[in-house]
């Protein structure tokens, strides 16, 4: 081998032919199937979507399996699925716009 030369230096020229114009363009994907536009794997989710931020909290240990144990029945009844965060927005949301929901609902405010 000349010092120069890599051992990988006749690579290109083999890939792209004698004419060595251009890059290669691999096949795309949606040549296989015709399925174009659709993404194989688990679908976007909210960590994916720019209209939602990750929030860090404390909450008490109680009231959070309470809350997952009530969504899960919730799940078994009406077969939605909705996880803590979802729960977590409806309730900034409902603050955001209507107020504390214990002082709408004329309960009393535990804290």
């Amino acid at each position: 081998m000349s010092e120069g030369q890599s051992r990988f230096s006749g690579l290109r020229d083999s890939v792209l032919g004698d004419g060595g114009e251009g890059v290669p363009v691999p096949p795309s994907r949606t040549d296989r199937g015709g399925r174009s536009g659709r993404r194989r794997g688990r679908p976007p989710g909210k960590r994916s979507n720019p209209d939602y931020v990750q929030l860090t909290c404390y909450v008490r240990e109680e009231n959070l399996d309470d809350a997952k144990e009530a969504l899960m029945q919730e799940k078994r009844v009406t077969g939605r699925k909705r996880d803590v965060s979802d729960v977590i927005d409806s309730l900034l949301a409902f603050y955001a716009e209507r107020g504390d929901p214990w002082d709408v609902a004329g309960g009393k405010n535990i804290r």
